[in-house]
C-alpha cells in the first residue's frame, strides 16, 4: 500500500487530489529526511578537521543520492577529490524538496559557508506549479545567500515538453531570469544532461552511472569556485 492509499483509508477530513499529493509529499520528506540524517552521520564520521571551506549541496532528487550505496554519496565522493584542498561538502538535499521548502532552509542557515550548489525547482515544475510562484522562492533564496556573501552554483530548471509549449516558456523564462539577475554559475538540467540510462528503475531518481557524470561535470565548476 503507498501513503496516497494511506491517505485514502485515514480517518482525516476529504481531501481533494492537490492535497492528497502534498501530504504524500511531505510524509515521502519526513521519511527520505530520516534517512539522510543517518547518511550525514556515517558520512560525517570521517569528516574534516577545520576545512578551509565548507560547500553546501541543497538540491532534490537530482542530488540526493536515493537508492544509492553510502560511497556514490556525491558529498563524499567530492571530499574525495578534493581531499587535499580541505574543502568539506554538506548534502542535505532531499527527493522531494521544493523551492518554498528551500527558502525556508536558507533562512534559517546556521553554519558559515563559502558556497551552495543550489539544484530546487524540479520538484516544481513536475507538479505544475506556477513560474512565478518559482522565481520568486528561487530570488529569494538567492538573494539571501548573496547577502551572506555565499557564492552559488545553480542548476538550471529542466525543460519538459509533456508540459505544453506555453509552460515550457514560461519555465525558460525563470531560467533566462535568474541568471540575467544574478551573477551565478551555472550548471545543466536534469533533463539535458541525463538520459533513460542514467537513471534508477524508478525512472526519476539518477543512479550509479549518473552520480560519476554529475560530479565528473561539477568538478571543473567546483575549481573555478575554489580558485584550484
Amino acid at each position: 500500500m503507498n501513503l496516497i492509499q494511506l491517505i485514502d483509508n485515514s480517518p482525516l477530513p476529504e481531501l481533494n487530489n492537490t492535497e492528497k499529493l502534498y501530504l504524500n509529499n511531505l510524509l515521502y520528506s519526513i521519511i527520505e529526511n530520516n534517512k539522510l540524517e543517518t547518511h550525514i552521520q556515517m558520512i560525517d564520521v570521517d569528516e574534516l578537521e577545520n576545512p578551509e571551506k565548507n560547500i553546501l549541496i541543497l538540491g532534490d532528487f537530482f542530488f540526493s543520492g536515493f537508492g544509492l550505496d553510502i560511497e556514490l554519496n556525491l558529498a563524499k565522493k567530492l571530499r574525495g577529490h578534493f581531499d587535499n584542498n580541505k574543502v568539506e561538502f554538506i548534502n542535505s538535499s532531499n527527493s522531494n524538496l521544493t523551492t518554498l521548502e528551500g527558502v525556508v532552509i536558507v533562512e534559517n542557515l546556521k553554519e558559515e559557508l563559502d558556497t551552495v550548489i543550489l539544484c530546487l525547482g524540479s520538484n516544481d515544475v513536475l507538479q505544475g506549479k506556477n513560474p512565478k510562484k518559482i522565481f520568486s522562492n528561487l530570488d529569494k533564496i538567492i538573494k539571501t545567500l548573496l547577502e551572506r556573501k555565499i557564492s552559488i552554483i545553480f542548476v538550471k530548471l529542466p525543460i519538459l515538453p509533456s508540459f505544453g509549449q506555453e509552460y515550457k516558456k514560461q519555465i525558460e523564462s525563470v531560467n533566462h531570469n535568474i541568471i540575467n539577475n544574478h551573477n551565478l554559475q551555472l550548471f545543466t538540467s536534469f533533463n539535458e544532461l541525463l538520459n533513460n540510462n542514467h537513471l534508477q528503475d524508478d525512472g526519476l531518481h539518477p543512479n550509479a552511472q549518473a552520480s560519476e557524470l554529475i560530479q565528473e561535470k561539477l568538478i571543473p565548476l567546483l575549481n573555478i569556485n575554489l580558485k584550484i
